[in-house]
Order: structure tokens, then C-alpha cells, then sequence
């Protein structure tokens, strides 16, 4: 059962990724995303 992760603990790498994806080239931005989703899974698998 995944435990119920507070929005703020989420919020605040989200906007951290928001701001590095404006300094980026879009081309390398799915690459990003994808591991930010990943290192949510772990932050949940940790937890």
C-alpha cells in the first residue's frame, strides 16, 4: 500500500525541475522528466 505523500514534499522538487527545464534545451527535457518521475517512485519506495 503506497503511503499518502503530503503535496508540499512533491511541490517543492516539481517547481526545482520547473526552473532547471527553463534553462535547458527543450530536446533534453522527456530525459528530465522521466527521471524526476523515478526519483518520486524511489522517494515512495523509501518511505
Amino acid at each position: 500500500m503506497i503511503q499518502h505523500v503530503p503535496l508540499t514534499s512533491l511541490h517543492v522538487p516539481t517547481l526545482k525541475v520547473i526552473f532547471i527545464l527553463v534553462e535547458l534545451p527543450p530536446q533534453t527535457w522527456p530525459q528530465i522528466l522521466r527521471l524526476q518521475r523515478a526519483m518520486q517512485v524511489q522517494m515512495l519506495l523509501v518511505n
